[in-house]
């Protein structure tokens, strides 16, 4: 009784480990992303003034996007909270964890990273 314990213990462990960790993408997945936002999904150093970031009052961050997709009504439908959608073209502000979320989807072509532009 006591070692099933133990394994049933090692087992919920695993089980919550691997629910805690990111996503990895795919090659496919990847490839759908921006070099900017592939750095930024990655986890890597990123200079914050080549992102629209937006950050909300509990401190999470989202990044203004651009997605284009196959299916703009099946994207409108899929709860991810769009800004605008004009043609095979949406924007949106998502985190991290959003972007990971959104580049699987089948009917997402690709997502870039919207640049502030200001005039010189």
């Amino acid at each position: 009784m006591q070692r099933l314990n133990w394994l049933l213990s090692i087992l919920s462990f695993t089980v919550l480990l691997s629910c805690s960790a990111e996503k990895q993408l795919t090659k496919s997945e990847t490839e759908k992303l921006d070099h900017a936002l592939q750095r930024l999904v990655s986890g890597q150093k990123v200079v914050a003034e080549q992102y629209n970031i937006i950050t909300d009052s509990d401190g999470s961050k989202r990044y203004g996007v651009i997605i284009k997709t196959s299916d703009p009504e099946a994207l409108q439908k899929s709860g991810i909270h769009l800004n605008s959608v004009f043609g095979e073209n949406a924007t949106a502000n998502l985190t991290i964890e959003d972007i990971r979320k959104v580049v699987g989807l089948p009917f997402v072509l690709s997502i870039k990273n919207s640049i502030k532009s200001f005039p010189k």
